[in-house]
């Protein structure tokens, strides 16, 4: 088991503490609805799909020994409309810039990652959460 440690700071605010000794503050629509001064836990497990997905994307073209000089991910995503508000689709856009970097090998680290590597995509993808994706190739 792992330990994880969440703390409460202010009105909304919150900082959570992980096993390996980092932290990430957390905040939501407080009274009055007055705007999160970080993200909400929502928007973070959004930016926790982009994040493994991302790391898998590096880890897997360095394999593939191609030159990533940058890369990004564009998310949109949409909640039902019901309580518990869940997220219930996502359209991801990888976009990549490199030397010799190929759709091929892009497609290939982007299949690896979101059937075999990232445990966050599965775990949306079994929570029923429809993901779309594509990639574009800059110069």
């Amino acid at each position: 088991m792992k330990h994880f440690e969440l703390k409460w700071l202010e009105n909304y605010t919150f900082v959570g503490k992980t096993p390996s000794g980092n932290s990430a503050i957390f905040d939501s629509w407080g009274d009055n609805d007055t705007n999160p001064t970080a993200p909400t836990p929502m928007e973070y497990m959004i930016l926790s799909l982009a994040g493994c997905s991302g790391m898998d994307m590096v880890a897997i073209l360095r394999k593939m020994k191609k030159d990533l000089e940058d890369f990004k991910i564009e998310l949109e995503a949409q909640k039902s409309d019901e309580y518990p508000r869940v997220w219930t689709e996502v359209t991801m856009k990888y976009i990549f810039k490199g030397k010799n970097l190929d759709e091929s090998s892009i497609s290939k680290a982007i299949e690896l990652s979101q059937t075999k590597y990232c445990s966050v995509y599965a775990m949306f993808k079994r929570s029923g959460v429809k993901i779309d994706h594509s990639f574009e190739l800059t110069n």
